[in-house]
């Protein structure tokens, strides 16, 4: 249940409790599907408000599911889509995928290749009616259903995935912000030289040619300086 997925913490205690004084809010069930069980019939989500989904190789934010929700009752819209890390093993958050502001900026087939089911929550309703649609794009396709009237934006990494979408290195430096060259300065100035860090690197698209570009840029290395 919706409910048992928020964990208080001293930082969110307050917020919560603002949140659950909405009785709407508070009465709200959401669907998480898995590999497993994300063909699920219409009968089953009857009584659900909310359908998201989840994967073996992502990590939700505990405040994920309350956070989407939130939006989704405020704005009145269909889909809720959150920023997300890409992250690994050796480099940890290495970047941030900033969806309104690569919605705003990239044409609509290149967005819909970076987005992940796991950054996205729909109504019920809009679920099932577009559910042919959503099928689709879990599977790898990329239709075009995310537009400024259906969909609120959550600014917010809310979910961590080592997925990386097919894409090209200009759609690339838009959508997405570079955690790792925050790193790479930090190693720099603390003169950590014999670091494995820079060779993970390298082997992750773009990554190569956005480092040589930042360091040739003085404006980006100004602001690398001054942290993201």
């Amino acid at each position: 249940m919706f409910k048992r997925t928020i964990t208080s913490t001293s930082r969110y205690r307050k917020v919560k409790e603002v949140f659950m004084k909405e009785k709407n809010f508070n009465k709200c069930r959401v669907l998480v599907l898995s590999e497993k069980n994300k063909y699920l019939t219409v009968e089953t989500t009857m009584k659900f408000d909310f359908v998201c989904f989840d994967a073996k190789d992502s990590e939700s934010s505990p405040y994920k599911l309350f956070l989407q929700v939130w939006s989704l009752l405020k704005s009145g819209k269909d889909i809720s889509c959150c920023d997300y890390y890409v992250n690994s093993k050796t480099l940890g958050d290495y970047l941030l995928f900033k969806a309104k502001y690569a919605f705003d900026r990239l044409k609509p087939k290149e967005f819909h290749k970076l987005i992940t089911p796991w950054n996205l929550m729909f109504t019920r309703d809009y679920f099932i009616k577009n559910y042919n649609t959503i099928r689709d794009f879990t599977l790898g396709k990329f239709p075009i259903f995310i537009n400024k009237d259906n969909t609120e934006f959550v600014s917010i990494p809310l979910v961590k995935t080592n997925y990386f979408g097919k894409t090209n290195y200009q759609s690339f430096d838009i959508a997405f912000q570079p955690k790792f060259l925050d790193k790479l300065y930090s190693l720099y100035y603390q003169k950590k030289f014999f670091t494995l860090y820079p060779f993970y690197l390298i082997f992750k698209p773009f990554i190569l040619k956005k480092i040589i570009n930042t360091f040739l840029d003085k404006s980006k290395t100004n602001k690398l300086k001054a942290g993201f």
